[in-house]
């Protein structure tokens, strides 16, 4: 609050008897509006840097604002607050109101890839095997049970060239929620066979005319 002081003049002031009486200026907070902006990542991650929008600062007053929110890495998938906090030495001018945003906790994706292969033409392929990756806070694949189905057209006989390795869920799960299973094939690449053409050592005595020659 801050004093209005009436001043008075004129020629006739004299004529009068003056009584002023003080007014009142009442200086009200501003309003200041502070928005924080909805996010999302993956069971597991790291948090995007946290963003939102600011409206009502005055006079490049010093107000700073900072956005946590409860989930951490190993908070399972959900949606979670994002809090603004303000702070400055100006703040007490200002009237604030905050509306929070969305965190939105995704499943990670858990990777089942076929592994790749190289073999000779003509020979067996190896036995079929995935990898997995994925897995976020220690966890690892004792959360998985069953077993995927994998296939190939890539047999003995084959030409040489690249083959698919066909992965499929099978009757694969994850016990935990916080993962989905997705599935990459792999190839199987057939190279050329070594064909060895060796020429067939001789022993003759000196004078003697070489035997036909010939390869094994």
């Amino acid at each position: 609050a801050y004093e209005i002081l009436p001043g008075l003049m004129g020629e006739a002031l004299t004529n009068y008897f003056v009584i002023t009486n003080v007014g009142t200026l009442t200086v009200t907070p501003a309003p200041l509006g502070v928005t924080a902006d909805n996010k999302s990542r993956s069971y597991g991650g790291v948090d995007p840097p946290f963003t939102g929008s600011v409206v009502g600062i005055l006079h490049n007053d010093a107000i700073e604002v900072a956005y946590t929110t409860s989930a951490g890495a190993a908070s399972p998938i959900g949606v979670y607050e994002i809090v603004p906090g303000v702070s400055g030495a100006a703040l007490g001018n200002y009237e604030v109101s905050v509306t929070n945003g969305l965190l939105t906790v995704t499943a990670a994706s858990l990777v089942v890839k076929a592994d790749d292969q190289v073999r000779p033409y003509g020979q067996t392929n190896a036995p079929l095997s995935v990898s997995y990756s994925g897995f976020v806070n220690g966890q690892d694949t004792n959360l998985l049970s069953g077993s995927v189905e994998l296939s190939t057209q890539a047999g003995t006989n084959s030409p040489v060239g690249d083959y698919a390795i066909e992965v499929g869920p099978g009757t694969l799960s994850v016990a935990d929620t916080n993962y989905t299973l997705g599935f990459f094939d792999g190839l199987i690449t057939v190279t050329q066979a070594v064909l060895v053409v060796k020429a067939d050592d001789q022993v003759r005595p000196y004078g003697q005319r070489n035997e036909p020659l010939s390869v094994s």
